[in-house]
């Protein structure tokens, strides 16, 4: 609800979902390949977690969603997973950053952060895309029990539709001529199905237009900025 009245039902969850937090710090890694240096270990309150071939892993299979202390979500696979106690695993051979959220591997993930499952257990939200970044009333409970009851629960809540976000370019190069004149170039990323083909000569392109915005950065401190520039710029 817009308003904490007038509710209308969202989604209707079966089962429970798989969730629990680090138990270890988590560093970041190398996006777009295998991490085979990282680890991540975990201790789950509900669920359990199995190995699944590269193949699979490629696929969609094995994800997780880690929360940094941000706030931000990185989406990490995994292919190996060791039970080493109650609820805790060892996940190896790591995929980072995974659906563009390679963003959020700024800084390592202290021991204790949350993360969940992501498996049929979850429901999208039905929010459409001009609802997004608008705040709503949401309350959730027991399905049988009016909204009414004690063990419902509800808080207001915005979301920013990231999987909007177009992602962020990749193979960035940078290259000196004779006359000391610096061209700097990158490969386009998409989030259309059809950009995941490593065939194509040119990466397809599901936006209405392709435009960027490039910093060139001293110490931190942004020194020279460029706007709407194409896809190679000099």
């Amino acid at each position: 609800s817009a308003t904490d009245d007038n509710y209308a039902l969202d989604a209707t969850l079966t089962q429970p979902c798989s969730f629990g937090v680090t138990i270890q710090d988590f560093y970041s890694g190398p996006p777009w390949r295998w991490d085979l240096v990282n680890s991540l270990r975990v201790k789950l309150t509900n669920g359990v977690l199995s190995s699944a071939g590269d193949v699979a892993v490629l696929g969609g299979a094995n994800g997780l969603a880690i929360q940094n202390g941000d706030g931000a979500w990185e989406i990490v696979q995994f292919a190996n997973a060791v039970l080493t106690g109650p609820g805790e695993y060892c996940l190896t051979r790591l995929l980072r950053g995974r659906r563009g959220s390679e963003g959020a591997m700024r800084q390592p993930v202290a021991a204790g952060a949350r993360v969940v499952v992501l498996d049929a257990a979850l429901a999208q939200l039905g929010l459409s895309a001009n609802e997004a970044r608008q705040s709503f009333q949401y309350k959730w409970g027991p399905a049988p029990r009016p909204i009414s009851d004690i063990a419902w629960q509800g808080m207001a809540m915005t979301f920013a539709d990231a999987a909007a976000i177009p992602l962020a370019p990749a193979h960035v190069r940078f290259v000196w001529d004779d006359g000391g004149g610096l061209t700097i170039s990158w490969r386009r990323r998409d989030r259309a199905p059809a950009a995941a083909s490593i065939v194509p000569a040119e990466t397809a392109m599901s936006e209405a237009r392709e435009a960027y915005d490039l910093e060139i950065c001293k110490d931190g401190v942004a020194v020279r900025g460029f706007s709407g520039i194409a896809q190679h710029a000099q």
